[in-house]
């Protein structure tokens, strides 16, 4: 995706956009349910989306990519999430007027493996509807 696209990307079914600079927004991990269990998406973090529609997106960038990237593997391998998605080729740092911006692509689970939970429990099972990460119902949840 161009510099020029990631400052006018929207969020939506498949976009999040959070605008971490130092630390994880503890909301990742739902997103990252809520894509694994819908239908994939990318979360970018060092973007604050613009609330004006018509207006660019602010690129704030990451301070420490590095250390985000140890704390988002160490935690999804921790057992935060049931199923982990990939490794290393899931994270991508993209330099956009000299800030970096992380590009994590999280892909749809496998139908044998939903749900994807949090916290090793079901109930902590998310979905993604329009731009946001709601927790399933139990009509909802697969298994």
């Amino acid at each position: 995706m161009s510099d020029l696209n990631l400052k006018k990307i929207k969020e939506g079914l498949n976009v999040e956009l959070k605008e971490a600079t130092d630390e994880l927004p503890k909301s990742i991990y739902e997103t990252y349910s809520s894509f694994a269990n819908t239908s994939g998406g990318k979360i970018y973090l060092g973007i604050k989306e613009a609330k004006d529609k018509n207006k660019n997106n602010i690129i704030v960038g990451i301070n420490k990519p590095n250390k985000l990237k140890n704390d988002f593997f160490t935690t999804i391998n921790s057992n935060k999430v049931s199923l982990v998605l990939g490794d290393d080729e899931i994270w991508k740092e993209i330099d956009i007027d000299g800030k970096c911006v992380i590009e994590i692509t999280i892909n749809e689970a496998p139908k044998e493996l939903k749900p994807v939970y949090l916290n090793g429990n079901k109930r902590y099972t998310y979905i993604r509807m329009g731009d946001g990460d709601f927790l399933a119902d139990e009509n909802r949840i697969f298994a």
